[in-house]
Parts: C-alpha cells; structure tokens; sequence
C-alpha cells in the first residue's frame, strides 16, 4: 500500500469519524511531551478481552491526540485495541517500513529527527519499543480499518440516484435526433421514409447533417418542441416550418442534475456508509468483548 494513499486515509478516516481537532494539529509535539507529567508509574490502567493497556500507553495516547482528558483518551485507546484486535485475527497488520515513515514524517513535522524525538520521549518515561507498539494499532485501527471498510463498503448507482433527488434539482432532457429537410426536398423524403425510419440513412441520402441533441423542453421550435414532448423513447415526430421539415427520434429521457457535483456526492455518501459501518462493527465488538477498565 502506498505511503501516501495510506496517510490520506489517515486523516480521511479520523475526519470522518469526528476525531479531527484543530487545536492539536496547531499544537508542537514537543510542547505536549514537557505538559504532561514525567512521573510514571507503568501499571495497568484498563484491559480489553486480557490484554492490560498500561499507564505508558495512556500517556502516549493524550500526548499523541493532544488531550488532557484521560477519560477521553482511554475511550479512544480501548476503541484502538478492539478494532486492532479485530483486524489482526483477520491477519491484517502494519508493514514495519509503513510504520518507520510514519515516525519519521511525525520527527520531520516536528523539525527533529527521530533520535531527538525518542530522547523526548524517553525524558516521559516513554520507551522507543512502546510509542512503536502504541503508534502500530493505532495505524492499523485507523488506516488500516478504514481501507478494510473500502472494501466491504460500496456506493451503488441506486445510492446515487437517491442522492441526486435528494441534494439536486433535476430537470427532465431527452436526448434526440434532429434532421432539418429543406422544403425543397419534401418529396424525396416522402419516398425515402417508406423505405427506412433510420434519420441516419435518410441524412446519407439526402446528403444533410444529423444532429445529436440534448434538450429541455422549450429548447426547440414550439411546433417541434410539442411533438418531441409528447413522444416516447424510440419514436419518431415530425414539425413542419416555413422552409424547412423537422425529423426528430427520441433516443432517451432522463433526469439531468447540472447543479451537482457527482464526486462530492459519492465521497459524502461513502464516508457516511464508512461510518455507519465503523459504528456498526465498534458496538458489536463492544457487545462481545470484555473490557476492565482500573482507573476512575
């Protein structure tokens, strides 16, 4: 998987699940790290189905999305271990290289290298091998989880033409072809027309231009424009001017929605298939999991 297809599902995933915020994207790494206490005990703070989440994976957990709330970062945590759990018995896991790139990415955004950033770390008491361990599920229960949902999660045309009606303002088209006869060829056409109903053939005999067309009613001349509406798909009408016979077939009616944008529409809906899914799964593995939690 490519590092920046995965990256962008990264923050793909975490906007869509409500996990975004400003405050800690804008907020230094370092400036976290000499916030939070370095004092550290590693005792068990909670479990999910016999596996501990330590004091040192909480700590990295409230530095790493920039919160003070221990609650709130531990609701996060046993989320990240369920959904890791999960996905690791389906034999899923995060490429070690992914994983290195990762930290250095972090260490370059953060104008350090990656042995500064591990010495910061190490001043909390936090060890290389745990920020690693921690930063793996972490990944695979957001990256990971959310191409794993890719795959289960589609956008049918169904759910596009429910999202058209819903978001935008269809007009009605009918997709024709028109043949302009001079009068002076009135004849001609006559004759040809009890031979073929094909306006293609009657162009090549008459040697005219076949346009293709895509028209809203009162688009064409108002003679015209009454036959082509009163038509149905397949038929073929006729109007008659001053200098000219108009040949129409209807070749298709459908539904135009100009004002809307089909690709905003398909990733709003994925990304709100995405969550229901993710919704749907978390409680599920919520309902059948046990989870201790030691700390109030």
């Amino acid at each position: 998987m490519k590092r920046v297809y995965i990256a962008f599902l990264i923050v793909l995933f975490l906007n869509v699940l409500g996990f975004s915020d400003n405050k800690s994207q804008n907020t230094n790494f370092n400036e976290l790290l000499q916030k939070t206490p370095g004092e550290l005990v590693d005792r068990v703070v909670a479990s999910v189905n016999g596996e501990p989440i330590l004091e040192s994976d909480l700590k990295i957990a409230m530095v790493y999305f920039g919160t003070k709330d221990a609650k709130l970062a531990l609701k996060r945590l046993i989320d990240i271990y369920l959904i890791y759990q999960y996905l690791s018995s389906n034999h899923m896991a995060t490429p070690e290289a992914f994983l290195d790139q990762t930290i250095k990415d972090m260490a370059v955004q953060n104008h350090m290298s990656i042995e500064q950033l591990y010495e910061q770390l190490k001043k909390q008491g936090i060890s290389p091998e745990q920020f690693r361990s921690f930063l793996s599920k972490e990944i695979l229960a957001t990256a990971g989880f959310g191409e794993y949902l890719r795959k289960s999660v589609k956008v049918t045309p169904a759910d596009i033409e429910l999202l058209k009606l819903k978001y935008g303002k269809p007009k009605i088209e009918r997709q024709i072809e028109l043949l302009i006869v001079p009068m002076s060829n009135k004849d001609k056409l006559n004759k040809i027309l009890n031979e073929t109903a094909s306006l293609k053939k009657i162009a090549n005999d008459l040697d005219l231009n076949l346009q293709t067309l895509e028209v809203q009613k009162g688009d064409l001349k108002k003679s015209l424009d009454e036959q082509v509406w009163k038509a149905s798909k397949g038929d073929v009408v006729f109007a008659q001017g001053k200098n000219n016979i108009y040949v129409a077939k209807v070749l298709n009616v459908k539904l135009a929605y100009g004002n809307v944008d089909l690709d905003k529409l398909k990733k709003k809906l994925l990304e709100k298939k995405m969550k229901k899914k993710y919704d749907e799964v978390l409680s599920k593995l919520k309902k059948e999991s046990y989870i201790r939690i030691f700390i109030q």
